[in-house]
Formats: structure tokens, sequence, C-alpha cells
């Protein structure tokens, strides 16, 4: 049974938020599970909490977490260590749960699961449902700045930037200079340029980066976003440059 709890993938197994004089550690245990037949990525992380949620008005606190690797499908064992100096008789506590992949979640708790409570079970048994994909972003009226470039690193404190306006003007910064100029645009392909920039003076890293950054984009022929996420392309499907949303 407990070979089912992941020894070889378990990431971290206690997450505590104080320490008492008086701790007593407890364990408390359950299972996630979700009802789509969805394989679940073998790279994939569990993540269980339990929190206090007494206080409606305040975030929940944080009373124990176990992050862990699955070693076969849903429902999936999982086990974690708390204070029970930390509890209180007049609180509420409960579990969260949920799925990610590259930072990305699938899965997550969407109810209350009671936990440590009178009338909650001793094993938590905890369903998740399926994420939301998040709605990606417009290509125009969004600033982007730049995450990666091929051939080069982003100089610190100088992160290129772009925009693009509905009337097919594109605007940004190679991390020194402005740029500005004409885009082309149907459906997912695009082209840019020609793109005039400002003659400041710069370092010598920041303007081979600006360079770069001029060459690539004189060099999409695609684009592709994933949520936040702005990738444009070349000719041949390479990736060139990779943008995030600017908050």
């Amino acid at each position: 049974m407990f070979s089912k709890f992941f020894s070889a993938g378990l990431i971290s197994a206690l997450c505590l938020t104080a320490w008492s004089a008086d701790a007593e550690f407890r364990t408390l245990e359950g299972t996630v599970n979700y009802r789509e037949r969805i394989a679940l990525p073998s790279d994939a992380v569990i993540n269980v909490q339990l929190i206090d949620i007494s206080l409606a008005d305040a975030p929940s606190v944080l009373l124990g977490a176990v992050a862990l690797r699955p070693s076969g499908q849903v429902p999936i064992d999982w086990r974690l260590t708390y204070d029970d100096g930390m509890l209180s008789s007049r609180h509420r506590f409960a579990i969260q749960a949920n799925v990610t992949l590259g930072g990305r979640v699938l899965f997550r708790t969407e109810q209350v699961f009671p936990a440590l409570s009178m009338n909650a079970p001793e094993k938590v048994d905890v369903t998740l449902v399926k994420a939301t994909a998040p709605k990606p972003k417009p290509l125009m009226g969004t600033a982007w700045i730049a995450t990666e470039m091929v051939g080069i690193d982003t100089v610190a404190g100088r992160i290129p930037d772009i925009v693009f306006a509905e009337n097919g003007r594109v605007s940004g910064t190679g991390g020194c200079n402005r740029f500005s100029g004409r885009y082309e645009l149907l459906e997912n392909k695009i082209r840019l340029g020609p793109l005039a920039t400002t003659r400041m003076a710069c370092t010598d890293a920041v303007s081979k980066q600006e360079q770069t950054v001029l060459q690539l984009l004189g060099q999409v022929r695609s684009y592709d976003i994933t949520g936040n996420i702005l990738v444009m392309k070349n000719d041949v499907d390479d990736v060139l440059v990779r943008w995030v949303v600017m908050h």
C-alpha cells in the first residue's frame, strides 16, 4: 500500500506555516481522482494542500502540503503531515488539490472537501475537474515582452518588447532604441517590415541584442498564441522568438 505514495517521485512531503512548542505531527491521507478518461502524463505533478478556511474574508492558511509524481493513473493516493498544535476546534479545514504539467494547471478542485472536522471522513477523497484553458490574448493591442530569442540571451534590464496596432503598424524596442514599421497579417501568417529605428547610443551588448531582434523579426512568417504566450516562427516552422504578455 505504501508503495502507492510514490516515494521515488516524491517532490516534497511537508510544508508547514508555523511551529508549535507542543507540536504533535499527524498524517492525513486520501485520494485524488477526476472523471475524464485522460491518461495522466508521467511528468505531471499532483499538489495537495490542507488549508484553514475559517475566515471568509481572508486568505486561507496553509497547514500542510505534499507534491508528488504519479506512478500510475487515478485514483492517486496521497498522504501529508501537519502540526496538530495549529488546529482549533472552532475552525474549518479543507483539502484542495490540482494537477500541473510544466506549470500549467490540468485539473483542480472546485468545491470544498472538508477535513479534520467532526463530520469529515478520516480519508479525504477529492475529485478534480478539468481546468479551462486560458483564453488566448489577441495579437493586436497586447503588449508583449521577449522571453527567448534564437542566438542570444537578453541583457538584464533591456528586455525587448513589441505591440501590434489594429491599423497595421507595429512598434517596440530592442532594449535601447525604438523601432516601428508595418506588418501584414493573414490568419496565422505574418510578415513584418521594413522596420525603422531610432539612433540612440547603446552598449555593445544591447546593440548586438537589438540587431538580433531586428534580424529575427525580418525572418518571421507565422505566429501562434497559447494563453499568454506568443511564439513567432520562420518559414520552416523553427521558433525564432517567444513573447509573454507584459503586465
